[in-house]
This record gives C-alpha cells, structure tokens and sequence, in this order.
C-alpha cells in the first residue's frame, strides 16, 4: 500500500471531518429567521439541532459496515452526494416539517461521509501514529466551530437563511471534487465479505461490543465529550443568564473553550513524542474529572464567580484535545479488519450520549447553575469509571503500512 505521510493526509481528512461542524454551527444564526419564514416558534427549529445529531450517529452506523465492504472512498462519495441533494431540497422547502425531515437526511449524509475519516487513519498507521494524526486533524477541525457562526452571520448580513445552505452546498460540492482526487483508497477492490452486507454487520457490531477492553477507550470518549455538550446546552444560560454578559462577549468566552481544546491539542502533540496515548487518557481524565467537580462544588457552596466558572470550564472541555483522538486511536487499534464498523461504533456513540445527556439536562434542568455543574461532573466521573476497563490493543496488524 501507498506511503502517506500525516502532513499530507491530515488536511484531507480534517476538510472531510469540518462537515458536521460547518452543517450544525454554520446556521445557529439564522434560526431565529427560519422561524419566522415557516411561522412556527423557534422551539421548533432548534429541534433540528437534536434532530441532526440523531441523523449524524445513525449515518455513521449505516455508513460504517458499508465502508468495509465496499470502499473508504465510495461511501465518502455517497455520503456527500446524499448531503449535497438534501442541501439543494432544503433551498426549496416550503414548511417546518420539510426543514426537519431534510436536515435529518442531510445529517445522514454527513455521518456516512465522516466516519471514513477514522477508518482512514486506523488503516493506514499504528496506534502510536494514528494518535498523531488524529491530533493534527483534530487542530485544524477545532477551527471549524468558530469560524462557521461567523460565516452564517456575515451571510444574513446580506442574504436571507438561505444563503446559509447555498454556503453548505457549495462546501459540499467543493469537498467532493477535493475528495475524489485526494483521498486514498486504503480498502482493497473487494473488502471483506462474509455473507449479506446485514449479516456482516451485525457480526461486526457484535465483536465490536463484546470487545470490553476497547469499549473502554469509546465510552470513555463519549461521556468525557459528553462533558462539553452538557456545557453546549447550557452555555448560553451560564454565561448570558447567569452573568448577564452581552452576546458578543458570549462569543468570545465561548470562543475560550474551543481556544483551550487547541491549547491541549498542541501539547498532546508534543506529549506523543515521548509518551504512549495510552498512557496520556487517564491523565487527561483525571484532569477533567478535578476540573468540572470544582466547577460544580464553587457553584453550589458559594457565590457564582466568572473569574472561577471561566477557567474550570476551559480546563474541563479544553482536555478534550488530550482524550479524543487518543481515545480513537486506542479503540481502533482492536479491530484490524472492520475499522469502519469500529469507527462508526465510536462515533454515533459521541453524538447519541451527546444528545441524550442534552436532552436530560433539559428536562432536570432547576434554573441554577448547579445541574450544569452535576451534568458535567458526572459525564466525567462515568469517563472515568469506562477507561478503567480499557486495555492496550496487541499488535495484531497483518500488513503493516509504513508511515512516515
């Protein structure tokens, strides 16, 4: 198989790995004006943030199996061109209901697309440098939630809602030329075949649940980013409710969080030159599990500080850039042979925990800062619990490519 080397695939797959980002933030901005266009409350519409999120981890479940038996490449093809029609549908909806539907379709699009990106880098390098890719994909992916709420707002600047799927569209269309003549095939003409593709797959998830030892490291993913999707829910109530802080420095505290997870992914880069990613996680947990148990002890035990509730809650999602690609790495390094199932296995599990833990602080939610607090700290605490089931993968790799 080709040699590749990590600077030349990591902006390849983090382009691909940018789409759900683009697709969920890019159009926060108009929701108030797609509201108004349907004339339905904008309850309605933010439901199609819960809804893509369902979309995007059931795509990847489908897509996954399919990646395996069939190809990295077609089902990133396949995954865009579903993205790019419902994009186009979206431009000619006509109610609320359409809206929900398309972007549900959209989302299965873009899960199918993505979750090549970890069978990619798990086909391609060993644990060790499949950590390093994921962290140079994942700096430059972590740009992707500031820079689209800025480039849905320029566009309402001057356009209607629109204009925000015309940029997705566009996106789309500009990845799919990108990806058909940059991304590698790195699964043979006919990959494995064992029976129907239902079949296959369900053996597939089957060996990827019952293997304990991985599911450590993607459980302990899911619930450490559950960790931040609890704070998602709830930021605007922290910092705008709570503090009373405008919307524009709503932003940049918002804007802190993302800055702290590239601030760790830099020194997980220069962590993994010398230590193991293995050995890196439960540090990271640790770090996490300190960080949001503080954040929840100051906001129940005493009066809520911004110069106290700002920095645990960059330490506590800015560990992320320590725990999520290691986490992948270490969790597919145990499948050499259904990398794809594997990968989907891992990431619908991010966004289905991240969407029920959502959903759940919604429902329990007391008007205090302090579920915010419980949320987090117990996402973190159960992180915790799942790691200490993980164990290194063996080297069972049977062709081992090269990777410089």
């Amino acid at each position: 198989m080709k040699k590749y080397s990590r600077q030349r695939l990591a902006p390849i797959l983090a382009s691909l790995a940018a789409l759900p980002p683009f697709a969920i933030d890019a159009y926060l901005p108009a929701l108030p004006r797609i509201g108004e266009y349907f004339s339905t409350d904008i309850q309605v519409v933010e439901a199609s943030i819960s809804i893509f999120l369902l979309g995007l981890a059931l795509g990847q479940i489908i897509g996954a199996p399919m990646s395996d038996r069939y190809g990295r490449k077609p089902m990133a093809m396949s995954g865009l061109a579903i993205f790019g029609v419902a994009s186009l549908l979206i431009l000619v909806s006509d109610s609320a209901d359409q809206f929900l539907v398309l972007r549900f379709v959209q989302a299965l699009g873009a899960g199918t697309a993505v979750v090549n990106v970890g069978a990619v880098v798990s086909d391609l390098f060993e644990p060790q440098d499949a950590a390093r890719t994921f962290n140079a994909i994942g700096a430059i992916t972590v740009l992707a939630p500031l820079v689209a709420p800025v480039i849905g707002a320029a566009l309402l600047e001057f356009f209607d809602w629109r204009s925000v799927f015309v940029f997705l569209l566009l996106y789309c269309a500009g990845l799919a030329w990108f990806m058909a003549s940059k991304l590698p095939e790195t699964v043979a003409k006919n990959g494995p075949r064992d029976g129907s593709l239902i079949g296959q797959a369900l053996r597939g998830f089957v060996q990827v649940f019952r293997r304990t030892e991985a599911m450590g490291y993607a459980l302990c993913m899911g619930f450490s980013m559950g960790c931040m999707f609890v704070f998602l829910t709830d930021s605007a109530f922290v910092y705008m409710d709570q503090f009373g802080v405008s919307p524009r420095v709503f932003t940049v505290l918002f804007g802190a969080n993302i800055a702290s997870i590239w601030a760790c992914n830099r020194l997980n880069r220069q962590l993994l030159k010398t230590i193991e990613a293995s050995r890196i996680i439960p540090a990271a947990c640790a770090v996490q599990l300190a960080s949001s148990t503080l954040f929840w002890v100051h906001v129940t035990t005493m009066e809520p500080s911004l110069y106290f509730v700002v920095p645990l809650l960059m330490i506590s999602i800015g560990t992320l850039g320590l725990l999520v690609g290691n986490c992948v790495a270490c969790f597919l390094a145990h499948f050499p042979k259904i990398r794809g199932t594997a990968s989907g296995v891992s990431g619908s599990l991010q966004f289905a925990l991240g969407g029920v833990l959502g959903t759940v602080i919604g429902i329990v939610h007391d008007g205090t800062l302090a579920t915010t607090g419980a949320g987090m700290c117990l996402s973190a605490l159960v992180a915790n619990v799942a790691l200490t089931f993980a164990r290194t993968a063996p080297e069972i790799r049977e062709q081992t490519p090269a990777a410089s």
